[in-house]
């Protein structure tokens, strides 16, 4: 049979990845994760489909830059399987780490960075958020994913002021969905849900059934 299977890279920028040249948001020594060999850095395709990969290209592949932004299905699938291996405050600031790194945000001094790239990448790593609290709003519980927003949010705002009014809008949702979750929630401690009298059916024992 023919092998439809295929490798590719995860969707960076035109410049690729730099070996070992990953920082954080904060600046400092590259994460130990950041710095993982090319060879590791594939995805494998069957018939056009995404199958496997590292951890690291997954999140790699999640990751928006000024001309890519990860596709809907995918970010959903791997939103929603990749807490198996990696917790979602870390995952966010992986992406956030990679992403800023990505389009030499990391250092102070941006003023070589093109503004037109600078404006396109934080208008999608903004989106991403909003995509991400839409879907999945019991993440944004945990203090420490929030603490990763407002680092990005704030630096985001900073490198371009217009996004405030989409950033409040995004937060503004967030709580106004985790509010109706927690409602939900306590209504149903307070009023259990009783099932159907009609789906109630009495239980042989099992003495009765397997008698000696």
């Amino acid at each position: 049979p023919r092998d439809n299977t295929k490798r590719g890279l995860p969707q960076t920028p035109k410049g690729g990845v730099q070996r070992g040249g990953y920082g954080s948001l904060e600046g400092g020594a590259a994460p130990e994760w950041a710095t993982l060999p090319d060879d590791d850095n594939s995805l494998v395709y069957e018939d056009g489909v995404l199958v496997s990969g590292s951890l690291h290209a997954l999140v790699q592949h999640a990751t928006p830059t000024a001309t890519y932004y990860p596709d809907t299905a995918y970010l959903f699938a791997f939103l929603l399987s990749s807490r198996l291996f990696i917790k979602p405050h870390e995952l966010l600031q992986r992406i956030c780490e990679l992403g800023f790194t990505q389009q030499g945000l990391q250092e102070e001094d941006i003023s070589g960075v093109d503004k037109e790239t600078l404006e396109k990448f934080v208008v999608h790593i903004v989106q991403l958020l909003g995509e991400w609290s839409e879907t999945f709003p019991y993440d944004f519980r945990d203090e420490r994913v929030m603490s990763s927003v407002r680092t990005m949010t704030h630096r985001c705002i900073a490198l371009q002021p217009s996004l405030r009014r989409d950033v409040t809008q995004i937060l503004h949702n967030l709580l106004n969905k985790l509010t109706l979750l927690e409602r939900y929630e306590e209504g149903l401690t307070k009023h259990p849900v009783a099932p159907p009298a009609d789906s109630l059916t009495e239980v042989a024992d099992i003495t009765d059934i397997c008698g000696s």
